[in-house]
């Protein structure tokens, strides 16, 4: 009888969704909004990603492996969308060594957009 529930109610990974939510990442640059909002929409669809398409490594060593491939893959959709005022701190970003995660990447962006913001200010009559 579940099964006959699950195939009926589809209990599984529905790709099609995972292929709609990694093509909304692809449409949402960060066109002039705020880095934090930004930040947080990517952050959102990554969730209902990662809640779709559990780690499939069993190995200690291998989850760490793929984790790291999945922070830096996200690092570069971040970068990729920020607006290009922002462009020194992307290539300066991707100069870092070791990589970072996406968290220190966006803290990275966070406090240069902060400066940018404070030195037009100062630049304002």
């Amino acid at each position: 009888m579940w099964d006959a529930i699950a195939t009926i109610c589809f209990i599984g990974i529905d790709l099609s969704q995972v292929y709609e939510l990694q093509h909304r990442i692809t449409q949402m640059p960060q066109r002039e909004g705020s880095t934090e909002k930004y930040y947080n929409d990517l952050q959102e669809v990554w969730c209902e990603i990662d809640f779709q398409r559990l780690n499939p490594m069993e190995c200690a060593i291998d989850i760490q492996k793929y984790n790291s491939l999945i922070q830096e893959e996200r690092v570069f959709i971040f970068l990729d969308g920020l607006d290009d005022r922002l462009d020194n701190i992307r290539n300066d970003i991707l100069q870092l060594k070791p990589f970072l995660i996406i968290e220190q990447a966006y803290a990275h962006v966070r406090r240069e957009d902060t400066r940018q913001a404070v030195m037009i200010a100062r630049q304002k009559p």
